[in-house]
């Protein structure tokens, strides 16, 4: 495979366009608009993963995660010990909880997530209205930008990257070729009962 099946450069700015502006949908440049959600795994995988980094993959399509190592080289390893975790749909069922976080020496060693949402654009659900996001490069709360997102996995995120810089970061790709982030710099809230409460 050679570095032109992916515009690599232009997927790079965009994913740090979006790192820089946490909750907000961004178009991702993609080779074959007739199969985005794979071919957006694939080019965002391809961009940030290689034969010195290693992999986890959550989820049933173990064809999806033969086609990661095969475009990048990447080695597959348990959830833990993984450098980049892909989850395949909006839940980890749990697992996130083994990811590695980082340590006080090394923070920036915390694991990245890249969530594969869904493979049909045309079946999204509506944003979450009642979660916000806010932190650097947020100027107000800003609602999530990306349809099909789980509140309960959110709420885990936040709970991981309770202890900043301690955590993780997020990439959220969907079937239409979009992509957020939401880097362990961000703070995630819900708003319940007219207030704003801190998500527990």
């Amino acid at each position: 495979m050679h570095s032109s099946v992916y515009p690599t450069q232009k997927i790079f700015r965009v994913l740090v366009e979006a790192t820089s502006h946490p909750g907000r949908g961004y178009r991702l440049p993609t080779c074959r608009e007739s199969d985005p959600w794979r071919t957006s795994l694939l080019a965002v995988a391809y961009t940030l993963l290689d034969h010195e980094v290693a992999f986890a993959f959550i989820g049933k399509n173990i064809m999806l995660a033969q086609q990661v190592y095969a475009a990048t080289k990447a080695r597959q390893v348990a959830v833990e010990d993984a450098h980049y975790v892909i989850v395949e749909g909006n839940q980890s069922l749990g697992q996130l909880n083994n990811v590695n976080c980082g340590t006080s020496a090394y923070p920036d060693q915390g694991a990245t997530i890249i969530y594969a949402l869904s493979n049909d654009g045309r079946e999204q659900q509506s944003p979450l209205t009642n979660v916000f996001l806010s932190g650097p490069g947020i100027k107000e709360p800003l609602n999530p930008q990306l349809t099909g997102l789980s509140i309960e996995e959110l709420n885990n995120i936040h709970h991981l990257n309770g202890e900043y810089p301690l955590g993780i970061d997020c990439i959220f790709l969907n079937g239409d070729c979009q992509v957020m982030c939401i880097p362990r710099s961000t703070e995630i809230k819900i708003h319940q009962d007219k207030k704003w409460d801190m998500l527990p």
